[in-house]
């Protein structure tokens, strides 16, 4: 089933209602420190020289805008019908049934019998790709075997001594339930939706001419 390229928010409303929001990777907190600066370097300009500080005020706008277009906006979500993947610009969603594989790589890379779809809001870190390749890492691949189920090779629990799950395991654990949801799903006919998406488009059209202001005025 090939994915379909529609207006804004199509993809959202084929997704459903919302089941499971997965958390996104540790990297997401550079963006909410970049956007909270931008801010902060915003608000101290305007209040303290409005006029002479013109560049800088505009400087933090387009850093808060694109701070959150880029690392903040991107996530991944189990939906009633499938998995939405949210990134910067444009939502896909992909219906259980259309599923074949799910692995986290740098993204987590959702696969159909046509492409595969990649989810910006989570992925491992090169560190951690890097000790798989060694063998020393965990991590698991995932795709339909001969019986039409998906098999992790593990599926992560809570460490001994009620230790958190680390973050890899975790990234296990959204694999495990992406493939897991989809193989129980059966047979479908719809197949990916693709959508823009309208707002983070208008972030970066805004962040673009506060940079073209800072050259031009």
């Amino acid at each position: 089933m090939k994915s379909t390229a529609i207006g804004p928010n199509g993809a959202a409303e084929a997704a459903g209602p919302e089941t499971e929001r997965f958390s996104p990777s540790s990297g997401r907190w550079l963006g909410f420190v970049s956007a909270a600066v931008g801010v902060l370097m915003t608000i101290s300009a305007l209040v303290t020289d409005a006029t002479g500080n013109r560049d800088l005020a505009l400087a933090g706008i387009a850093i808060a805008l694109v701070s959150w277009v880029v690392i903040i906006r991107p996530q991944v979500a189990a939906h009633e019908h499938g998995v939405l993947l949210t990134n910067m610009v444009r939502d896909t969603f992909v219906p259980w049934a259309s599923i074949r594989g799910c692995k986290a790589a740098q993204t987590l890379q959702v696969e159909t019998d046509d492409q595969t779809f990649h989810g910006l809001g989570i992925g491992r870190s090169a560190r951690s790709l890097m000790r798989q390749r060694r063998g020393g890492g965990s991590g698991a691949t995932f795709g339909l075997g001969s019986g039409g189920l998906f098999a992790p090779s593990r599926i992560p629990t809570s460490q001994p001594h009620h230790e958190p799950v680390t973050a890899v395991a975790y990234v296990d654990y959204v694999e495990s339930q992406i493939t897991d949801r989809a193989g129980r799903s059966g047979d479908g006919e719809s197949g990916p939706v693709i959508a823009w998406s309208p707002l983070p488009l208008v972030a970066l059209a805004l962040a673009a001419a506060c940079v073209l202001l800072i050259f031009v005025l």
